[in-house]
């Protein structure tokens, strides 16, 4: 017995439906990662508005300003040994000699307005070092991810 052209056709209707039901799932998905990967303040957003709206050697003053203006919490540090990740401080984490600085403003920003990555919470920390003459000589943003 063969089969007519008509009941090879009927076959192939279910899997053309699921085919096209897959492709929307995956549509869906990526329009879904899209949009949680462009969520709040993300580490390369952050760099990008300290390279263009941050003075290279403002002062404390100025670097405040910058955080207010964004509405971050900020506050200021003498010690800046005190913040640190694993054995080594922030300023050593931007190439900075902490005996160089005579202080440091760090901000952050919570979940869920920190974007860590993709669906995961955490924090961004933002810290702007200064020298002993009160400018700024570099600047570190770390993202901290919260594990569970």
């Amino acid at each position: 017995m063969s089969e007519t052209k008509s009941e090879r056709s009927g076959c192939r209707t279910p899997v053309l439906g699921c085919l096209f039901v897959v492709f929307l799932v995956a549509i869906a998905v990526s329009l879904w990662v899209r949009q949680d990967a462009q969520r709040g303040w993300t580490v390369a957003r952050l760099e990008h508005l300290i390279e263009v709206e941050v003075p290279a050697d403002c002062d404390r003053e100025q670097a405040e300003v910058w955080f207010e203006r964004h509405g971050i919490q900020h506050s200021y540090f003498t010690d800046t040994t005190g913040d640190r990740s694993g054995q080594r401080t922030m300023p050593m984490l931007a190439n900075l000699r902490d005996e160089d600085l005579s202080g440091m403003v760090r901000g952050w920003i919570e979940w869920p307005e920190a974007n860590v990555g993709f669906r995961s919470s955490g924090r961004i920390q933002i810290y702007f070092f200064f020298d002993k003459e009160g400018r700024r000589i570099g600047h570190l943003v770390h993202p901290v991810v919260y594990s569970l």
